[in-house]
């Protein structure tokens, strides 16, 4: 019996912190919110793409964040394509946010397209997004293709309770008749 309440509640865990795919629901592209220096965010591929486009008009050092809060505890996942029309790629990157951490994934040097996929844990309410950064904003610029996004997303509380609560009848059912 006890077996049984532990993996009901481990599976309503699970469920409270399930995935959701692309970008629809709470991480609809809609919802994201944009900062935008100079190369451009384009959502027009939504719910099954994002594109990011470096800076390309001078001045120096310039980021497009795409970024959101969780909705619920879990892993992120995507895919990303990236090609650059600069001398290198060590002038634009391509990366990842977390609360305010850049963690790159482009790779320095001639190699001007690249791709992956990546996966890194988040907590609701924890900011996470992509960055296309240019260092110099000239010579060419950076755009990279972000598809098959995965995130956490958080059931409501009444179904979470839901989940827990028809297991627990089931079982207090079943006490009560062999105590018959």
């Amino acid at each position: 019996m006890k077996n049984i309440i532990k993996s009901a509640l481990f599976l309503s865990l699970l469920m409270v912190g399930s995935a959701h795919a692309a970008f629809i629901n709470a991480y609809d592209a809609t919802k994201w919110t944009q900062t935008v220096n100079g190369g451009s965010i384009n959502t027009i591929g939504a719910p099954n793409s994002v594109t990011l486009t470096s800076s390309n008009n001078g001045g120096g050092n310039k980021n497009q964040d795409f970024t959101i809060a969780a909705a619920g505890n879990g892993i992120v996942s995507f895919t990303w394509n990236y090609t650059t029309t600069d001398i290198n790629s060590s002038w634009d990157s391509f990366g990842w946010l977390l609360n305010g951490v850049f963690t790159k994934l482009t790779v320095n040097g001639p190699t001007l397209t690249q791709s992956g996929t990546v996966f890194f844990n988040v907590l609701i309410g924890n900011v996470f997004g992509f960055r296309a950064n240019s260092l110099d904003s000239v010579f060419g610029s950076a755009t990279t293709t972000i598809s098959n996004f995965n995130a956490p997303n958080a059931i409501p509380v009444p179904a979470a309770i839901w989940l827990i609560g028809v297991p627990l009848l089931g079982l207090l059912g079943r006490k009560r008749k062999a105590a018959i």
